[in-house]
């Protein structure tokens, strides 16, 4: 990892936590120099000392992957605290969490943090709290971005910068909510979608714009990837509308006249309210061609193969626009 010679920010930190969550690069090494990273900057401020397991640490080397500590003051005891970094494909369950726990009690450091990207189960927060609450904390990602926020004495970037970054982590709650059944759709304001459409598809490789609000051009999010011919892009329309209206003519005319304006491969129009049976009837072949509709269903699936990413257990494919079109359905076959 490059390290800038200024003082990390909090959206430094929260950029390359960021890459936790979700790494394009599997590689165990760059996963570890990002932890070390973060950990380094943020036990600094707090007045620790911080360096990476090394073979001379017994009884660390084969548990620790990070040490911290602190001296001790007129104030305040010696203090020392020891980072375990493991890659789970599934959130680290009753049977692992006591695993660790034992683990813990045998390294010897007043504290032990563990940290996983695949977070835990109930039942394995439970237990680690009522064992060892003083003992052991279990961090996922988002708790470990909590801690960065609440770094006060970390330099800070500027407001919009801080604020693209909470959005960010909003829309990765919200997809993961949505993962777990469509119904969470009913709790997500229209804007919030976009935004949650957006994370998703940056995770799966996509170039993401999402457009200005009230000034979308008749799209809300541009996807642009690199094929073997070019740059290719897809448009996405959506409507999540209150009112539970289904789509009629009107917005569907209206799109892929944007999607042909545009030269779009394909236009996908989603919403979670259906269509009206008439909808497509005025369409010409070639227009249909270019259209894939989806609704409800489809973002559900979408945020579930987003969940699965960030857990491990599925890749994107190669072309990747395949993950859209997929879980979509092309309105000519529909049609015929």
């Amino acid at each position: 990892m490059d390290i800038q010679e200024r003082l990390p920010t909090c959206d430094d930190l929260l950029r390359v936590a960021d890459s936790l969550e979700n790494p394009v690069d599997q590689n165990p090494i760059k996963i570890e120099e990002s932890l070390e990273y973060i950990l380094e900057a943020l036990m600094s401020r707090a007045g620790y000392g911080f360096r990476e397991r090394e073979s001379d640490m017994p009884p660390f080397d084969d548990v620790l992957d990070f040490y911290g500590y602190r001296a001790a003051t007129n104030d305040s005891q010696a203090e020392s605290i020891g980072f375990m970094f493991k890659r789970f494909s599934t959130p680290v369950d009753l049977k692992e969490a006591e695993a660790l726990i034992a683990e813990s009690s045998r390294v010897g450091c007043h504290r032990c943090v563990f940290i996983s990207p695949s977070g835990f189960t109930g039942h394995a927060l439970s237990r680690s709290t009522s064992i060892s609450p003083d003992k052991l904390e279990l961090f996922d990602i988002p708790r470990l971005k909590n801690w960065i926020l609440e770094s006060h004495d970390l330099p800070q970037a500027d407001y919009a910068s801080r604020m693209s970054a909470i959005t960010s982590r909003f829309a990765h709650e919200a997809a993961l909510l949505i993962a777990e059944s469509p119904v969470a759709l009913d709790s997500v304001e229209w804007r919030q979608l976009e935004q949650i459409l957006e994370r998703v598809f940056k995770d799966f490789g996509f170039n993401v714009t999402l457009t200005r609000e009230g000034k979308d051009g008749g799209r809300d999010l541009i996807l642009r990837w690199r094929a073997v011919d070019g740059e290719r892009v897809i448009l996405v329309e959506l409507k999540h509308w209150r009112s539970g209206q289904r789509v009629k003519k009107g917005p569907v005319e209206k799109f892929t006249q944007v999607v042909l304006r545009d030269g779009a491969e394909k236009g996908v129009l989603l919403s979670t309210s259906g269509f009206a049976s008439n909808a497509f009837s005025t369409l010409a072949k070639v227009r249909k061609e270019r259209l894939n509709i989806g609704g409800r269903e489809s973002i559900y699936k979408l945020c579930e193969l987003y969940k699965k990413h960030g857990n491990g257990i599925w890749s994107p494919p190669s072309p990747v626009e395949a993950i859209l079109l997929d879980n979509t359905n092309p309105l000519i076959d529909l049609s015929e």
